[in-house]
């Protein structure tokens, strides 16, 4: 059991390798034993391509070693074909006996389903049932997959004396080093959600080019008024949707195909989210330096429904991450 853990740790360690690329699909990693030895490792690496149990496989020299190699998988293989063929198929193409995985998948399509027909091929099959830690490494995935909701991410930065702004006129909060973070935050998103005023005033663009020039989320604007979509010039849509109902508005963000959006403002947006805890994750960035003396006042945070998870400090800004407290029980 000992080395199914090592070698399990690992798959979890390649797995995060294709955070920020995997967009709705979990990250993954596998890798191949033999004879007590590595010998291929992959991982999912990006949206729509192969993923982690082919690239490893692939990416073994010697195929000949396969029939008597363990193949480790952090997450159940997939049972159908969606953008890329059935991992199981793949996995009974190339002549394995015995497959470890770290635990079943959270899609419905495919939980035990995978594991279930391997071993109606004679293979040997080892579920660890690593739930926590799968849920840890895959959060956003378990929320899509189990609650049918978008993960939401509220970002918000503030001066010292914590104004966000001032009213009809724009305000630059953090230093380009902390745009470099938001915009990795950013590429790890399907899209972006402000609101009409912070849209209208700010004239945001809302890309993630300072950390990755391919990937950029697509805009989404609250507003009373409007229910439309138009496409920008680079390819990324814009959906214009009314608030309303919590409920309604999580349901529709999905059904459009979001499954991680940021709420990057403005305040009543912010304070709209937070009052009907519709968070799951919460960055809270204040610049040290800066002191406003007046302005649009930061929106609050009920504390009672989040934890404070981390804190860094950054070129005099202090960076804090909280999460819903109840998030792996949901």
């Amino acid at each position: 059991m000992y080395l199914h853990d090592y070698y399990m740790n690992r798959c979890f360690e390649l797995a995060e390798r294709g955070r920020g690329s995997t967009r709705s699909n979990p990250l993954v990693g596998a890798l191949l034993v033999h004879n007590d030895k590595i010998i291929a490792e992959g991982f999912h690496a990006f949206y729509g391509g192969p993923h982690a149990e082919v690239n490893c496989i692939n990416r073994l020299a010697n195929g000949e070693l396969l029939s008597e190699s363990t193949l480790y998988i952090s997450l159940e293989p997939c049972n159908f074909r969606g953008k890329t063929p059935a991992c199981t198929d793949y996995i009974l193409n190339h002549a394995l006996k015995k497959v470890v995985v770290g635990s079943a998948d959270f899609n419905p399509r495919v939980r035990n389903q995978g594991i279930d027909h391997l071993r109606s091929h004679k293979i040997e099959v080892i579920n660890l049932d690593w739930q926590e830690r799968q849920k840890q490494l895959n959060i956003r995935f378990f929320i899509n997959q189990t609650q049918n909701e978008p993960y939401f991410i509220g970002k918000l930065a503030m001066s010292q004396d914590e104004y966000i702004g001032r009213k009809g006129e724009r305000i630059k909060i953090t230093v380009p080093e902390i745009d470099v973070i938001s915009h990795k935050i950013r590429s790890e998103v399907d899209a972006i959600l402000v609101g009409k005023t912070t849209w209208e005033i700010d004239k945001p663009s809302l890309h993630a080019r300072l950390y990755h020039a391919d990937i950029q989320p697509d805009i989404i604007v609250l507003d009373h008024n409007l229910k439309s979509s138009i496409s920008t010039e680079d390819g990324r849509q814009i959906h214009f949707v009314s608030e309303g109902d919590p409920k309604i508005l999580k349901k529709s963000l999905f059904k459009l195909g979001y499954r991680n959006i940021l709420i990057e403002g403005g305040g009543e947006v912010f304070q709209f989210f937070s009052s009907h805890k519709l968070f799951h994750e919460v960055l809270w960035i204040e610049n040290q330096d800066l002191v406003l003396g007046s302005g649009i006042e930061a929106p609050k945070l009920n504390h009672a429904d989040y934890s404070l998870i981390e804190q860094k400090r950054y070129f005099n800004h202090t960076l804090s991450y909280h999460q819903r407290h109840d998030l792996f029980t949901i």
